[in-house]
């Protein structure tokens, strides 16, 4: 896939989830859960918006508590509300395997560098919080969902892209 005159390929959602859970475990401050859905959600958020393409291979999808990318919600909920100690694994032909994104990718890097500096400090509600301002992508989509549907409404990539993007030009004015 190529976008932004680059070619890249999408990441795992648990690739992304676990830079954010080696970030966490290395500074002392390991990330719960819900901290690590949000902080995964404004990673490919904000890589729409100034990449114009797509962080990882998943859906985020509208739940009643926030935007959810259904594998990593499956890969840890059995932490509940405590610190994830250790990174997702899977196996690869017959190897344990650590996802993780490139080392080559400087941009991706800094790109998590950078959400980490500025969401790493809050917890997984005050997240929540911010994923779940009006006219947000997750507002929009959870409060447009038909009716008695309450999980599995993907959040469209373009409307993700829409908000970042004028977040990014907000704050650039």
């Amino acid at each position: 896939m190529a976008y932004n005159g680059c070619v890249a390929s999408p990441y795992s959602a648990l690739a992304i989830a676990n830079e954010f859970i080696e970030r966490g475990i290395a500074t002392g401050r390991p990330v719960d859960p819900m901290k690590v859905q949000k902080l995964v959600y404004f990673s490919h958020g904000w890589h729409l918006g100034l990449f114009d393409g797509p962080l990882i291979d998943e859906q985020i999808e509208a739940w009643p508590y926030g935007p959810v990318v259904a594998s990593v919600y499956h890969e840890f909920k059995r932490y509940g509300r405590s610190g994830i100690d250790e990174p997702a694994i899977d196996l690869e032909r017959g190897r344990i395997r650590t996802p993780g994104i490139d080392p080559d990718d400087d941009r991706t890097a800094a790109l998590l560098a950078r959400v980490w500096q500025t969401y790493g400090k809050f917890n997984g509600m005050q997240l929540s919080t911010m994923s779940h301002e009006p006219g947000s992508p997750w507002d929009v989509t959870y409060n447009n969902r038909p009716p008695g549907v309450v999980r599995g409404i993907d959040i469209p990539n373009e409307l993700l892209r829409q908000h970042f993007a004028e977040l990014a030009k907000q704050k650039r004015a």
